[in-house]
């Protein structure tokens, strides 16, 4: 060391600001200690933040199917034995499942809102549809539909939950697809206890609308997740077209245009390399078969009024939207606080004692928007002890007036990661057996 020449090696640094930091006091010491945890605090919560910020929660940026692992608890004779006793089942639903026609409607897509989970979100991700014709969430199981706020609009500074921005669009009919984050082990009365809730709730809050409950598509027999099987799907799909019977409301069999006749599966060219999630040629075969199974009732809606316009959400999210967003925008507002305070009070502390540093903050401000009230989430469901599973978790808000009792949550075995839609080819904004003005306008 050349203390004369003033050149110092990191190791004579380190030393000598350790000699000083031994030399304070006690409280010092531990005050500076505090400081520098909550700093780097700071930092980790402020890039993590504005790391996410305007990102399309389903962007392909943050697909990566490579790093999704396979269960080892996989049983590969499960798919092995695998019959496609569904499509049999199903011809005796004739009166309820939609059946091929060449009704005429040009407006029939324009008037249409898709909801579901990651494969209807893509339709609006992928602009195969506007944004205004899709309400779809990424990795949304149905026990979640109605708690979870995931829904942005142009003016409106929170999040709504679906039910709650079906009544805001006020469509003419809804497609509604929800069942491949539960195939993983829901039970199918848990599952259509929770479906049913989920329409009560959509039938509370927009009463106009005609629903439509679309089968649960299949998987392929090469697939990511593989404790998603095809027999829960068909089990479930089963248990969908009996709820719509009993409702009194109709059941589109989605399933069909993917289902390869030769052993059930999902046929490999409409979806991407993890088996679940379809590609542009899948989301066109998808619309192509909605569009030659049409139905239509006459419209009852009352006068629509002012729709509001449907945005993407603002932050990244990887289990819940509402929890995601609402957690980023505190964390950074508690940052900024926390960084003016810490620096402001410990400045004249720092230059004294280790760097001889000083530091900025920056302070932040967003704008006051309108804000809606939710509908979906005011009153808790309920169901009866005889029923409830072993679980001891606690079920969901929704609207529905609750019974005595309350049933938690049943199990479900999905993937750790969210399920997201991956695109293996370029997006194409229209669909083959319609015209583009057809399949991409807002709802009328």
């Amino acid at each position: 060391m050349n203390k004369k020449s003033g050149n110092y090696t990191l190791a004579d640094r380190i030393k000598i600001y350790r000699n000083k930091f031994n030399k304070l006091d006690k409280k010092v010491k531990i005050q500076l200690i505090a400081i520098v945890v909550l700093m780097l605090f700071i930092f980790i919560a402020a890039i993590t933040a504005l790391a996410g910020k305007g990102k399309n929660p389903v962007s392909t940026s943050d697909l990566s199917v490579s790093s999704i692992s396979i269960s080892s608890s996989y049983d590969s004779s499960a798919d092995k034995q695998y019959e496609d006793a569904y499509t049999k089942a199903l011809e005796q639903y004739e009166d309820v499942v939609i059946q091929e026609n060449d009704v005429s409607d040009k407006n029939y897509f324009r008037e249409t809102l898709f909801v579901g989970d990651s494969n209807t979100e893509g339709l609006g991700a992928y602009n195969h549809l506007s944004l205004q014709n899709v309400l779809g969430s990424t990795g949304m199981p149905i026990q979640n539909v109605i708690s979870n706020r995931c829904m942005w609009f142009v003016g409106y500074d929170e999040p709504v939950t679906m039910p709650t921005a079906i009544s805001m669009l006020k469509p003419r009919r809804i497609i509604i697809n929800f069942g491949t984050n539960n195939a993983g082990g829901t039970d199918p009365d848990d599952f259509i206890y929770y479906y049913e809730k989920t329409l009560d709730s959509i039938e509370k809050a927009y009463p106009y609308s005609d629903i439509i409950v679309a089968s649960i598509l299949p998987v392929c027999k090469s697939r990511n997740y593989p404790n998603i099987k095809m027999q829960d799907i068909d089990e479930l799909n089963l248990a969908l077209v009996e709820m719509c019977e009993k409702r009194g409301i109709k059941f589109l069999n989605t399933a069909e245009a993917f289902k390869d006749p030769k052993n059930g599966f999902a046929k490999p060219k409409y979806f991407a390399k993890d088996g679940l999630h379809l590609t542009s040629e899948g989301y066109k075969a998808l619309l192509d078969y909605v569009d030659s199974h049409k139905y239509i009732v006459p419209d009852n809606r009352p006068a629509r009024g002012n729709i509001p316009t449907r945005r993407e959400a603002p932050y990244v999210s990887s289990s819940s939207c509402e929890s995601s967003s609402l957690m980023s925008s505190s964390i950074m507002s508690s940052s900024s606080m926390m960084s003016s305070s810490i620096i402001s009070s410990s400045s004249e502390l720092m230059s004294s004692s280790i760097l001889e540093s000083s530091s900025n903050g920056e302070s932040y401000s967003s704008e006051n928007i309108t804000s809606v009230p939710d509908i979906s989430s005011s009153e808790a469901i309920s169901k009866p002890e005889s029923e409830i599973a072993p679980t001891p978790e606690s079920k969901p808000e929704s609207e529905i007036t609750p019974t005595p009792e309350s049933k938690p949550e049943p199990e479900v075995t999905t993937p750790d990661s969210e399920l997201e839609p991956e695109v293996t080819e370029t997006p194409e904004s229209t669909v083959t057996s319609s015209s583009t003005s057809d399949k991409t306008s807002d709802i009328q």
